[in-house]
């Protein structure tokens, strides 16, 4: 019974926080670089020979990059103050727990973050382009590489031989839009009213 106590304590024991602040500088380094030195080669290309305008995904890869860098420094300000904490409230010999299992647990923490990060980058981007389109209604219809760049950022596959009308009302429907008026309808002139007249 003492040795199966002992083990759970070697295992489940308080964290050396002196190695415990080293791996979660390291997890946070890491982050941080990611976040601010890694870029897509592509994005590198277009932007030296001059992209026109930055497409929606290159805006929710910027996102993510953003809450990666900020995630980074938490993680690194975690680990200064547990490598602080180390050395104002030094540990008994032989009580801390298992350093495999603290640093499988910060790595699956940062994992966790990383992916909560992208979702939620995903998440406002959509919500922020749903609010700007309901202030400022695109016309899917005409501009056909719009409609299929928001499509693509919202999951909305195009069918086989769908038209381009079919595809801009099933955009509309996703993000909540009123169906545009036909041109005549804006100037208040009424169907078939012009042929009647003539």
């Amino acid at each position: 019974m003492l040795d199966a106590d002992l083990a759970a304590q070697r295992l489940w024991g308080p964290p050396d926080w002196g190695s415990l602040g080293l791996v979660l500088c390291l997890a946070g380094g890491f982050l941080l670089a990611h976040g601010t030195l890694v870029r897509d080669p592509q994005s590198l290309v277009e932007e030296r020979f001059g992209r026109p305008r930055a497409d929606l995904r290159s805006m929710r890869s910027m996102l993510f990059h953003r809450v990666q860098t900020l995630l980074g420094f938490g993680l690194m300000l975690c680990g200064f103050a547990a490598q602080l904490y180390a050395r104002a409230v030094p540990q008994p010999q032989g009580s801390s727990g298992s350093a495999a299992l603290w640093t499988g647990a910060v790595v699956l923490a940062a994992a966790l973050l990383e992916l909560s990060a992208w979702w939620w980058s995903l998440v406002s981007v959509r919500r922020h382009l749903r609010a700007w389109f309901r202030q400022h209604p695109p016309d899917f219809d005409r501009d056909a590489s719009l409609a299929r760049e928001v499509g693509e950022l919202f999951g909305i596959d195009s069918l086989a031989d769908e038209a381009v009308q079919s595809y801009a009302e099933r955009l509309r429907r996703e993000l909540g839009l009123l169906v545009p008026r036909a041109p005549h309808a804006r100037h208040g002139q009424v169907p078939g009213a012009a042929e009647a007249d003539s």
